[in-house]
């Protein structure tokens, strides 16, 4: 794994810049960079690091400061509770489509996909 304190430490990087300075290394690509992310916070959360990568606008940064942190963390938590809301708004939309029935009618595949909201 590579050490993040070298490419991100107390300054913010935006993570084409991250992704630029670690592009020697041809395995790091976006999904393995947040993936380093996650788990040097999980490992910040069990006590193996004092460093948490934290992100705002502008961008991502590795911090022992305890206000970026906090605000960081409250950003999580307001994107899980909105991904949770979408969660059951969609699982109860299905489940009032399931109880729908299609009789002979031709309902072509556009008009199904305007019937479940859903825009392409």
């Amino acid at each position: 794994m590579i050490n993040l304190k070298g490419y991100i430490y107390k300054t913010w990087k935006t993570k084409g810049e991250i992704l630029n300075k670690l592009s020697f290394n041809k395995q790091v690509n976006e999904r393995y960079l947040r993936k380093m992310f996650q788990r040097n916070n999980n490992d910040f959360a069990q006590g193996l690091t004092d460093m948490y990568v934290v992100h705002s606008k502008d961008g991502y940064k590795l911090t022992c400061d305890k206000n970026e942190i906090l605000a960081s963390i409250n950003d999580n938590y307001n994107r899980a509770l909105s991904q949770l809301s979408l969660y059951y708004k969609v699982k109860k939309r299905v489940s009032e489509l399931n109880q729908l029935s299609i009789d002979d009618k031709d309902i072509n595949v556009s008009e199904l996909l305007e019937i479940i909201g859903y825009e392409q």
